[in-house]
């Protein structure tokens, strides 16, 4: 059938491998010297893994010589088109589209999508918001709101600029 199957007997893709427990290393694919990837499971994870204290990336274009899209640091820092990411946990070369729910910020008035948020839930949040509509205005906004330490307050604006600088 074209399908192999290592600790299978009835493989169900092209490669199938499979671990006789629940839990733990499915695959190792290392250098001669242990630097590599591998891939594991339990009964509540699926997880990939670079060896040692290696950066993970993420490459596409192999028609072009594999250009760098995004690397995972050994530290946790994530950087998207950022081979460096060195100034926080995420950093990103470019823009950033946020898309809520798929409209396109056009659904909804008001409308505000939070690019930064602080807080624990409800608690204790602050935000900062770009918006397309506030009240009975129209045009696109950026708002900087606050929110007192009681889950059941109501986010006070602390600044909104409009399109007209005010």
């Amino acid at each position: 059938s074209g399908k192999i199957g290592i600790g299978t007997t009835s493989p169900t893709a092209s490669l199938d491998v499979r671990r006789s427990d629940a839990s733990g290393i499915v695959a190792e694919f290392h250098n001669s010297t242990g630097y590599g990837i591998d891939i594991g499971t339990s009964t509540s994870d699926a997880y990939i893994s670079s060896g040692y204290a290696q950066s993970f990336i993420f490459k596409t274009n192999p028609g072009s010589g594999q250009i760098e899209r995004m690397r995972l640091t050994s530290g946790g820092n994530l950087g998207v088109g950022e081979s460096n990411p060195i100034l926080g946990k995420l950093q990103v070369a470019g823009n950033i589209f946020v898309n809520r729910n798929g409209t396109n910020g056009l659904a909804a008035n008001p409308y505000f999508e939070n690019l930064l948020v602080s807080g624990i839930g409800t608690t204790n949040v602050s935000a900062i918001q770009l918006g397309n509509s506030f009240g009975q205005d129209t045009g696109t906004y950026l708002r900087f709101q606050v929110n007192s330490n009681s889950a059941s307050s109501t986010p006070v604006n602390s600044l909104i600029l409009n399109p007209n600088g005010t």
